[in-house]
């Protein structure tokens, strides 16, 4: 359905329980639409960059 309405990708979250042994450092396809890729956020460097890089104002 996605993939019909146009989309080229889809962010996720990349949650261990999600992803299972695989790592959010790769661009993954769809088994169910092969021209749809699936990109996993990656939990501990998001976290990271958002406390590194706080605004302070």
């Amino acid at each position: 359905m996605t993939e019909r309405m146009g989309f080229r990708a889809i962010l996720a979250e990349g949650a261990p329980g999600v992803l299972g042994w695989r790592s959010p450092n790769y661009l993954y396809k769809s088994s169910a639409a092969p021209s749809l890729k699936l990109m996993f956020r990656h939990t501990g460097l998001s976290e990271d960059i958002s406390l590194r890089f706080q605004s302070t104002h």
